[in-house]
């Protein structure tokens, strides 16, 4: 299927609004996103995406030519300092899982990985899908220190949510 993503940028916050797109058997999908600092995640109503496309049609591209200001040598020399620490803090095989929640018909993980071999590791044995041929670019997200955003169907049996007629509560224990 089509996926959509918008992104926003306002007042230092950006915000990316993403709709995958999937076609074939539910058990099947899975998404890897990476991301510079731990993003928080929430469910947007799908009636969202039209009414987003009208607002930023047609879509306009901004290129900024000019290069950010250069850090100072001391600046630098100590944000090199503090990356060298946090890596040896944090070994190739170690992976921190910041955050695992539902968010709407998705299970999402937000994972910290000290190499793709232990992100991978991770992914398969949680039932999430590990993308096939990724290992150099998830390496660079690594080395960059950037986060992961795993994420993968939870679907159950919706009987065992919704209440049959003349039925007045449900099992939430059901699947």
């Amino acid at each position: 299927g089509e996926q959509q993503t918008y992104v926003f940028f306002k007042d230092g916050m950006e915000t990316f609004v993403i709709r995958p797109g999937f076609t074939g058997d539910v058990d099947n999908f899975g998404m890897l996103i990476p991301f510079p600092t731990p993003p928080a995640i929430r469910k947007v109503p799908d009636n969202i995406f039209p009414q987003i496309a009208a607002a930023v049609d047609p879509p306009e591209v901004v290129i900024d030519l000019n290069p950010p200001v250069a850090m100072n040598m001391k600046m630098r020399l100590q944000a090199r300092g503090n990356e060298i620490v946090e890596k040896l803090a944090f070994s190739e095989d170690s992976l921190r899982v910041i955050r695992r929640e539902a968010v709407g018909m998705y299970e999402v993980a937000v994972l910290e990985a000290g190499s793709a071999a232990a992100l991978k590791k991770w992914m398969d044995q949680n039932g999430f899908r590990y993308p096939t041929g990724m290992d150099a670019v998830c390496e660079d997200y690594v080395a960059d220190r950037w986060c992961f955003v795993a994420v993968k169907t939870k679907v159950g049996q919706k009987g065992g949510v919704d209440p049959a007629p003349g039925q007045r509560k449900v099992n939430a224990n059901l699947p």
